[in-house]
């Protein structure tokens, strides 16, 4: 709608606008719900791999409403073509697989032909090509049902979700024409999506399925065939085992009533292992898996077993006789599960275990897992990580194991976003979350909520809670006030921290203790969630008592004989420690200790560490590692480096590498140390900080107030040699937090203030520093697109001169990419453009730093080199090595950004230049490029050269970090260059980029994303 049409109608509008709001969605569902049989035959043709069914459908409607429509889901649809939601969603989850796949291998539904009560009626796709209406030709009252029939036909996809045929694994899931939801918010017609599951309506499946007879298929339900069952069993044991069918097919018959969905799957070379779970009344239940391997029969039903028992115990009992796992090809996830049977990429117990526990929460509870996962897939991972300390002794169960440690996943995932406040709120819908935060929130944060809840209820009281919950619950899709009010009610508890606060938001759990004093605790909420807080005493590192006490806001002193944990002054020192990780969310543990003796009651030693070790609460940790360098100037360099962190992010983090020379014997390195902030706001990082480093260089020293170097200098004007560079950057960064977390957008704003020195060796440590050094003040704005397909990436760069120069450097580049082919191959063009907002002019005679460092910032084509690098940021083997030797031949991809080295002049007026990338399009590591500038510059035998170029192909040695350029073609001022400089063969016309610092694996680690 126009603005001025708004405007002009505005009184009307605000009127109709008023009776026209969207009504809030009610998260507390009605006390009825619709019930939904189907009765379903359906062929499968091998050859075409073509599903052909009929399915009729009885719809009884038992709302207080008179329907006038009926939405159907026909999700095959998601799987048509790229505009479908599930294909969208997919790439901006960064994948390309179906986007790029042949029409052959996409699928879909057809063949569709609704009548009601067997009369024709109107129906028509939605907006999206999965979703259909269709228009009743009279309403629906309450308490009547209706019979809804249709023929169908689908045409198989590979799997690239969860639907789909590859390498003869049958996957049939979201295969047939569904009614959707309706429920206390009306209809829920949903599309297929990857990421986020389903919401269906209760009923009984009676389903006809028709295959060959060698294909071994499992599916919901009970299979009425015993002459089947009597095979899989026999299938155990001897592998080719004849099916006893006389024909080439067989038609088996499913039924189970009390389920929303119906799935099944098929392979010819399925092996079989089965068992009986005896649940705690005395129910039986059958357990099969089926998975092709290698060995006489598939290992997994004890996963499979301890699962149902497990869930059976602390939720509720399994209500359905039969439980089963097929091990299939899955690109949605580890597993996905079905009412009585889900499929796993591979046997793994917590996959298992996990995928068997949906039957709980998914399948039997019935939550819209869509509009709220945390009510199905947190709670069942919790359950699932619960599970692996209850049905195991070991005390790194449900842990992986890197370079030697034993870490949690589910710690790792919700740490790592958390403490870089790329975290969500947890109570999102499912396709609100970003792919990574759907991991750490959905699976990772909210289930650790769950625990925290359970160790401050007590694992009697929780049980409890739940299995009436389960009991209250199961079969009626409960919402999410369900489960609130129950809780609450059932515990006589305030749990509005865990359900506002934990589930409700991005506020961080963070409490710290402040002072100890006559039996009296300080604590400070540094947060902001008043949840509960857990305290206990110990004596060295034995535990004496605990006790939980209200959360709060602010700051707050505790009596500790009020709680139980008073102390005497009997000579022993006694610490306190509140909200372990291994019992509550507070994000920084460290700040979670204090001594009733000592000096700093509250510091935590300091504890040296070689290398890797995940962090540890009640220690200061300081990482030593060893360091070798080696540049041009230095040599040979051994060190160590020292830091405070890898992953997960600390508020404070440092790295101090100091490297000695073997050549200058002198102390070389690198320092840094910044501080993290976190807010709610726009702003979601702000760093402050200092960045030092000093290493040697074969540079060019001018005047300086240094008399030994006034006096070396002093004839000449200048001097070349062994010098030293010291730099010293404080800079303060801000990370934007975008509108939509889901739009892949990165911005960042750093301001800088780079100070760089250059001095003889001999000169030793930042001596005249304060007189001699150079500095420049820096503004960068980054704007990073992490499409799929069109990724893309624009930069700001503003320099001025505030020390010993007189820069006004201003720099914008745009970089736009285009996948093309299926192998994620990116073709690219990069559009630079820098000016000079003012010019300097410099008398003859003894060039000072100002015209040094004015004359290495101006625009430069033909490829810019180490020389260039004036604020020393990157990281170069042979920074000023200009001869025809190895390091000669790198180049730095800045300004122009030419591949090849050509000396055509620099500029300090403007410069214009376009780069062309575009890899072959094949799986290996080859590609074109062309760089191409426009500027004013002095050329050899000319007077200017308005336009020049370069181009040829490029060889990926590492991506992102060295390639090799070998020139094809260029323009006549660049052939002339070449010429002069003795450049008279391809090898020597060679260049390569060397990135350097995208290598530095501490950076690497602590930037790591999920």
């Amino acid at each position: 709608m126009k603005k001025k049409f708004v405007l002009t109608f505005y009184c009307l509008t605000s009127i109709l606008l008023s009776f026209a709001q969207t009504k809030p969605k009610s998260i507390q569902q009605a006390n009825w719900q619709q019930k939904v049989d189907y009765q379903i035959e359906v062929s499968l043709d091998t050859q075409y791999q073509i599903l052909k069914g009929f399915e009729t459908i009885v719809y009884l409607n038992n709302s207080p409403n008179s329907l006038s429509e009926i939405f159907m889901h026909l999700w095959p649809n998601g799987y048509k073509n790229r505009n479908t939601a599930y294909a969208k969603q997919d790439l901006e989850n960064g994948n390309t697989s179906f986007y790029f796949a042949e029409e052959s291998d996409r699928g879909y539904i057809d063949s569709l032909n609704f009548l009601i009560n067997q009369e024709k009626v109107r129906w028509e796709y939605t907006s999206q090509i999965d979703i259909a209406r269709i228009t009743l030709n009279q309403p629906l009252k309450p308490g009547e049902s209706l019979t809804i029939s249709t023929p169908f036909m689908v045409k198989l996809p590979k799997v690239f979700s969860r639907l789909g045929v590859e390498n003869g694994h049958y996957c049939i899931t979201q295969w047939y024409p569904k009614p959707a939801v309706y429920d206390i918010n009306g209809w829920n017609p949903m599309p297929y999506l990857n990421q986020g599951e389903f919401y269906s309506e209760f009923g009984k499946f009676d389903v006809k399925i028709t295959v060959p007879k060698n294909l071994v298929l499992a599916a919901t339900g009970e299979v009425q065939d015993l002459t089947e069952k009597e095979w899989w069993r026999k299938l155990k044991e001897e592998k080719n085992a004849p099916h006893p069918s006389k024909t080439d097919t067989k038609t088996l018959h499913f039924i189970q009533d009390n389920v929303h969905d119906f799935a099944w799957f098929a392979n010819k070379n399925y092996r079989v292992d089965f068992d009986t779970v005896t649940l705690n009344n005395n129910q039986k239940v059958e357990t099969w898996i089926f998975a092709v391997t290698k060995k006489d029969a598939p290992k997994g039903i004890e996963h499979l077993n301890d699962g149902v028992k497990y869930y059976s115990d602390k939720v509720g009992n399994y209500p359905y006789s039969i439980a089963q796992v097929v091990i299939t090809p899955l690109e949605a996830g580890g597993g996905m599960e079905y009412p009585t049977i889900t499929n796993c990429g591979s046997i793994d117990r917590t996959t298992i275990i996990h995928e068997v526990g949906h039957n709980w929460f998914y399948g039997i509870l019935g939550s819209n897992e869509r509009e709220h996962p945390w009510m199905d897939e947190s709670i069942n991972t919790y359950y699932e990580e619960r599970s692996q300390t209850d049905l195991s002794n070991d005390k790194n169960a449900g842990k992986i194991s890197i370079f030697g440690m034993s870490i949690n996943q589910l710690d790792i995932m919700v740490n790592l976003t958390l403490r870089k406040n790329l975290d969500q709120a947890g109570n999102l819908k499912s396709e609100t979350y970003t792919d990574a935060n759907y991991g750490a929130i959905v699976y990772g944060k909210n289930p650790k909520s769950f625990a925290y809840l359970q160790n401050y209820l007590g694992d009697d009281l929780f049980d409890r809670m739940m299995q009436a919950y389960y009991i209250q619950w199961k079969f009626k899709h409960p919402l999410p006030n369900d489960f609130r009010l129950h809780a609450e009610t059932f515990t006589g508890k305030d749990l509005a921290w865990f359900f506002d606060g934990l589930l409700g938001n991005t506020k961080k759990v963070d409490y710290s203790t402040q002072s100890l004093k006559n039996n009296a605790l300080t604590l400070k909420n540094k947060g902001g969630i008043a949840s509960p807080i857990y305290i206990q005493k110990l004596e060295k590192d034995t535990f004496l008592a605990s006790a939980w006490i209200p959360g709060f806001i602010g700051t707050k002193t505790i009596s500790l004989d009020s709680i139980g944990l008073g102390y005497t002054k009997d000579n022993k020192t006694y610490s306190f420690e509140i909200n372990p990780s291994t019992l509550t969310l507070d994000l920084y543990p460290q700040n979670n200790f204090i001594k009733t003796n000592g000096i700093c009651k509250t510091c935590l030693p300091i504890k040296f560490q070689p290398i890797l070790k995940t962090e540890e609460a009640q220690t200061k940790q300081i990482f030593v590692a060893p360091v070798y360098g080696y540049n041009l100037y230095n040599r040979n360099m051994l060190g160590l480096s020292f830091y405070n962190s890898l992953f997960p992010q600390k508020k404070v983090e440092f790295i101090f590498t100091p490297v000695y020379s073997f050549q200058t014997k002198d102390l070389n390195g690198y320092f840094s140390l910044h501080k993290n902030f976190y807010t709610t706001g726009k702003i979601r990082n702000l760093q402050v900080g200092l960045i030092a480093s000093r290493f040697g260089n074969n540079s060019i020293a001018f005047r300086s107030k240094d008399p030994e170097i006034t006096e070396t200098i002093e004839l000449a004007g200048s001097y070349t040699g062994q010098t030293n560079y010291e730099k010293i950057a404080p800079f303060l960064k801000l990370v934007l937090r975008p509108k939509n977390e889901r739009s892949n957008i990165l911005q960042s704003v750093e301001l800088r203030y780079v100070m760089i020195n250059e001095q003889f060796t001999s000169q030793g440590y930042y001596s005249n520093f304060g007189s001699d050094h150079y500095g420049i003040g820096n503004v960068k704005y980054q704007y990073e697109r992490t499409h799929a397909l069109y990724p893309s990436e624009f930069n700001f760069d503003y320099q001025v001169g505030i020390k010993n120069n007189g820069l006004n450097r201003l720099a914008l580049d745009f970089t736009q990419s285009f996948a093309y082919a299926k192998h994620k191959r990116n073709a690219s063009i990069r559009i630079f453009t820098g000016l000079f907002l003012s010019n300097e002019t410099y008398s003859a005679g003894i060039r000072s730093v100002n015209q040094k460092v004015y004359e290495n910032a101006m625009f430069t084509t033909g490829g810019t080199t180490g020389n260039n690098d004036y604020l020393f940021d990157e990281v170069m083997m042979g920074r000023s090595d200009f001869s025809s030797g190895f390091w000669g031949h790198q180049v730095l991809l800045r300004d122009a950004g030419f591949r090849n080295f050509v000396n055509l002049g620099n500029t300090d007026k403007w410069l214009s230049a376009a780069n062309l990338t575009a890899p072959f399009p094949l799986p290996i590591p080859l590609g074109f490029y062309a760089d191409f500038s426009y500027a004013k510059l002095p050329t050899i035998g000319t007077n200017k050269a308005d336009l020049s170029y370069v181009g040829g192909i490029y060889l990926q040695v590492i991506k992102n970090v060295c390639y090799i350029y070998v020139p094809a073609i260029s323009s006549e001022n660049v052939s002339t260059f070449w010429d002069l400089n003795k450049a008279d063969n391809i090898f020597k016309r060679t260049s390569f980029s060397l990135n350097l610092k995208a290598l530095n694996p501490v950076k690497l680690i602590r930037n790591f994303n999920l």
